[in-house]
């Protein structure tokens, strides 16, 4: 989920939002203005706020599919609706006692691709952009490459927005994988390390 500061309405992926929130979806149609020019998406979405920011109100999600890697957009005037101020310098939301942190993301290599050959039941050490910037310890979760190729789920050290992560060809034939953009990678809370 991203959080724009320069955006009048909030969005969301129109697959997410009838796969969960069917019954909070209803016909608007809306013109959504970009740099590219317009295009009308018909429907929105009145979704209870997420519990990370511990209010009643409900964000109106306008279904678009916006981005090929991002799946929703909260705009600054629902941040502001809902009562929060948000301090650019510490990278963190704040309304009274609640406080949210603002994590960054390496915006330059979502077109990136990386072409690589694996060998038969090989296990190849590379190293991958991500998603965030800061330097830090992450959560991966297993990702499928394609049918013969996956990353396994585990903790990585994210530096320079990279880091180094094993893709697994379970195949006996050598196969090669296309990866297109960053390898999403999140942050880590106690819950997430006791589980992994």
């Amino acid at each position: 989920m991203l959080l724009d500061s320069g955006s009048h309405i909030s969005l969301l992926n129109p697959y997410i939002a009838k796969q969960y929130y069917a019954n909070s979806i209803i016909f608007k149609p809306n013109v959504i203005k970009t740099s590219c020019g317009e295009q009308i998406a018909k429907y929105e979405a009145h979704i209870s706020a997420f519990n990370e920011f511990q209010t009643e109100e409900k964000i109106i999600f306008t279904l678009f599919d916006f981005h090929p890697f991002f799946d929703g957009l909260i705009s600054f005037r629902d941040l502001r609706n809902m009562g929060f101020n948000w301090n650019f310098q510490e990278n963190f939301l704040f309304k009274d006692a609640v406080i949210i942190p603002v994590y960054l993301c390496y915006p330059s290599d979502y077109s990136s691709n990386y072409n690589l050959k694996l060998n038969d039941f090989e296990i190849l050490k590379t190293k991958l952009p991500v998603n965030f910037i800061e330097k830090g310890t992450y959560y991966v979760p297993q990702t499928k490459i394609n049918s013969h190729c996956y990353i396994p789920e585990g903790i990585v050290n994210v530096e320079n927005a990279q880091t180094v992560v094993e893709i697994h060809n379970v195949s006996s034939d050598y196969t090669y994988v296309n990866l297109q953009g960053p390898l999403p990678v999140f942050p880590l809370s106690e819950f997430e390390i006791c589980k992994v």
